[in-house]
């Protein structure tokens, strides 16, 4: 159930016969591959044909095929990774997203048939030899490292940008005026400072270009580890141009840097907080990426003390004061002197003959709880109120 490079048999064009070889489904997943992994493909073939034909060198093209497997992923690893595309006969100018985007594509291809590739060996192989295969899983481990690490790449070129072409666009950046200078349009539209577009507009490109290349599950993971990293820089990107920056001692004084201020009138903080929340709406808005739980908003919001719906962010150790409440009747300042000298204070309304009755119910009531002392302590060892949230474990 596998097919492999449709459409050759196409007529006319050749450049679209060359183009449709580059595509390869694999169990229902298309992969858009170069050359040489077709050709390692095809050199994996036949080996194991010759391993079904000749079952006393199923061993030795154990090794062989794991040599093949280990010679592309590591050849790939210094051309890609390691920029060596640049200075080798594909003089290629530049490693752009374009190349990692297809080097992933070929090693998830990879990964995708090794277990066949596996099968196939382990069925022409004594059992005692079974053993050898467990190379096959050890270079399925490495492929997925690799992979791993172009996919990370990804998020290597958005935070370049953004940290060393971006960010030192953040000090000149005044939302207070900006909320006076740029209002927002008659549907509602805000415009984002240059930090903040350009963080848009280098993340949609990137969309344009793997949206075409790759599957939409590998898409799905390139642009949800893009927002994590956004979502958690730009706040930091914030903060460290607003701290002060200091000359070190004994060193002459430099010019110094402009310093991000953070609004402080409530418009400007509204219009930092909107720009934001454009900013994220336009990112999850990318076709066929995940959306993501943005937490840009709510840490502005936390930073500035101010939220959009217009009440101030309030710290949670505020929420947690204690109020006392007073009780139903106050004391009197003649009360409270008698119960400061401990003598026992009767209510206006009591006469003279209703105290001594008073006083016996008040002794009766002292003897009944000496009484049941014992029994509510054996009671409270054995009854425990746990909090509601061990219960519930």
């Amino acid at each position: 159930g596998r097919k492999l490079i449709p459409g050759l048999a196409d007529h006319g064009n050749e450049a679209a016969v060359e183009e449709k070889q580059q595509e390869v489904e694999v169990n229902g997943v298309h992969y858009k591959v170069v050359w040489s992994c077709l050709l390692l493909v095809e050199m994996v073939i036949g080996n194991l044909t010759a391993s079904s034909q000749f079952t006393g060198t199923s061993s030795s093209i154990v090794g062989k095929v794991a040599d093949l497997l280990r010679l592309f992923n590591s050849r790939t690893t210094q051309l890609v990774l390691g920029a060596k595309a640049i200075h080798s006969a594909a003089r290629l100018k530049s490693i752009n997203a374009k190349h990692l985007s297809l080097v992933t594509q070929c090693l998830g291809m990879v990964i995708s048939i090794l277990p066949n590739i596996r099968a196939s060996l382990m069925a022409h192989l004594p059992t005692k030899q079974h053993r050898l295969l467990n190379d096959m899983d050890q270079i399925k481990k490495e492929y997925a490292e690799h992979n791993e690490k172009v996919l990370n790449k990804f998020v290597t070129i958005i935070g370049g940008i953004i940290e060393h072409h971006l960010a030192p666009k953040i000090p000149g950046t005044n939302f207070d005026a900006r909320a006076k200078e740029h209002p927002p349009s008659d549907d509602g539209a805000v415009s984002c400072c240059v930090f903040l577009e350009g963080i848009s507009s280098n993340t949609r490109k990137m969309h344009q270009v793997l949206f075409s290349l790759l599957p939409p599950v590998h898409l799905q993971d390139v642009f949800s580890r893009i927002f994590a990293y956004v979502d958690t820089k730009i706040p930091s990107l914030f903060t460290s141009f607003s701290l002060e920056v200091t000359s070190q001692p004994g060193n002459t004084p430099q010019k110094m840097p402009t310093r991000f201020e953070y609004p402080q009138t409530p418009e400007g903080k509204k219009r930092m907080l909107l720009e934001a929340e454009t900013l994220t709406r336009k990112l999850n808005g990318l076709q066929g990426v995940q959306p993501w739980e943005f937490s840009l908003v709510g840490i502005l919001e936390r930073r500035l003390e101010f939220s959009l719906s217009g009440k101030p962010e309030q710290d949670s150790e505020a929420e947690t004061d204690v109020t006392t409440i007073p009780s139903d009747t106050e004391d009197s300042p003649d009360r409270s002197q008698d119960i400061q000298n401990g003598a026992p204070v009767a209510s206006k309304r009591e006469t003279e003959e209703d105290i001594p009755a008073r006083e016996t119910n008040e002794a009766q009531s002292t003897k009944v709880i000496e009484d049941s002392g014992e029994d509510k302590e054996e009671k409270n060892e054995s009854t425990i109120d746990y909090p509601a949230e061990v219960t519930a474990l």
